[in-house]
């Protein structure tokens, strides 16, 4: 054999000894991440190629924050949901009504019996109905993914399907969350129609990007379809390209089902305020941005997004009654002006940014507008006989209290289709 061929030769079985082992390595990562790869969230939450990410089941803790002041459990059963007492008081496994939202409706701060699902079994129970009622809210999601949820779900002729939304914090984060570094399902418009994209199997680590025509905010609050580069494509293809980019081990991609305490802060609540008002104070436009729904010049982009979401709640609807099933949609309040805390915030954003004028409360009042429009059945909690409104969010922390959900839970139980 000449000197020529054998190079050849070696040459070719060294590519394929190098496809050989990237080929082994490969399928050693897939085997060793599982079914499903990408970023694995924090502390109860895991990865889901669909929604993004969703409670990871048995996970059982206590989760304790200093700063807010807060303690409480959380028991997350093997179908991923979050375990209260609402399942506890139906006539069978099968809930005869499923709620669903972030972490509100999740029950974030709360205990398991203060949780929404959990008192609206009790309010049922006043009356003298027997009703299991499912917690299926998720921590972080938009006002999208709780639709997308419930499509994974076996919603049985007679259910009652809640949607809790809070309008500002469910519309922002649309296509991603910089807090939970994580992309979400991603809605848009192609050839004239809605659709969406699974969420990209990477983190989200870019700040957000303010800009006066929202040219930089595309992507990240779901206007557009997303370009992906080709690494990206490459990282949701192979498991391997994924751990490599990230300088990931396997135990990042798992969560360890036996914490028995989580410390989500170990500070004062004296230093949390402090550190809201520097955050403000240094980076104005980047806070300004997770309110961009109020700024009223770009109130257009706003209805544009609703327009979306309320098709998909009424393509749910039709498909809801389809089932025998109903549907209703809470529109709770928000603590940014409800709460000195957050008033004080908000008040010294739009100080730092005399350029935007801000219409507070502008985005709930558009929804449940067209809400109505659509003829959507909506529930608007009355606190009007609530002395304190402070009383109706966790302190320092803006999620909806025990007493809250209570009064919730009794119009809830109480409202006539």
């Amino acid at each position: 054999m000449s000197l020529h061929k054998s190079r050849w030769h070696d040459g070719i079985a060294l590519a394929v000894s190098c496809l050989l082992t990237l080929a082994l390595l490969e399928c050693s990562t897939r085997y060793l991440l599982g079914s499903a790869f990408g970023p694995t969230l924090q502390t109860y939450l895991t990865f889901e190629p669909t929604l993004g990410w969703r409670p990871a089941p048995r996970f059982e803790s206590v989760v304790e924050s200093r700063a807010k002041d807060f303690r409480f459990d959380v028991a997350i059963s093997a179908d991923g949901y979050r375990m209260d007492a609402g399942m506890q008081h139906g006539r069978s496994q099968k809930p005869d009504v499923i709620v669903l939202g972030d972490s509100h409706a999740f029950g974030f701060g709360l205990a398991s019996e203060q949780t929404f699902a959990s008192q609206l079994a009790g309010a049922y129970r006043k009356q003298g109905v027997e009703r299991s009622v499912l917690n299926a809210g998720v921590p972080g999601y938009d006002i999208l993914q709780p639709i997308l949820r419930l499509g994974t779900l076996d919603v049985q002729p007679g259910t009652l399907v809640v949607f809790l939304v809070h309008p500002v914090n469910d519309l922002v984060n649309s296509a991603n969350d910089i807090d939970y570094r994580s992309h979400k399902p991603f809605l848009f418009k192609e050839n004239g129609h809605l659709t969406y994209k699974p969420p990209r199997r990477s983190f989200v680590d870019q700040p957000y990007h303010f800009s006066p025509n929202f040219d930089q905010l595309n992507e990240t609050f779901g206007f557009g379809d997303p370009k992906e580069s080709l690494l990206d494509k490459l990282t949701e293809w192979s498991s391997l390209v994924y751990v490599v980019r990230y300088r990931s081990t396997i135990s990042r991609f798992r969560t360890d089902p036996t914490q028995e305490h989580i410390l989500w802060d170990d500070y004062t609540s004296a230093e949390l305020v402090k550190r809201r008002v520097e955050s403000i104070k240094n980076d104005p436009s980047a806070v300004a941005a997770r309110f961009w729904p109020e700024i009223a010049s770009l109130s257009g982009l706003r209805q544009e997004l609703i327009l979306h979401i309320l098709s998909q709640y009424r393509e749910t609807r039709a498909e809801l009654a389809g089932r025998g099933a109903k549907m209703l949609v809470v529109v709770n309040h928000e603590p940014y002006r409800n709460m000195d805390f957050y008033r004080a915030l908000t008040d010294l954003l739009a100080s730092l940014q005399p350029q935007h004028r801000f219409d507070w409360k502008s985005t709930r009042r558009a929804l449940i507008q067209g809400l109505r429009r659509e003829g959507i059945p909506i529930l608007i909690p009355d606190y009007s006989a609530v002395e304190d409104p402070e009383t109706l969010f966790v302190a320092f922390d803006g999620h909806t209290s025990a007493e809250a959900f209570e009064i919730i839970a009794r119009d809830v139980a109480a409202f006539a289709f």
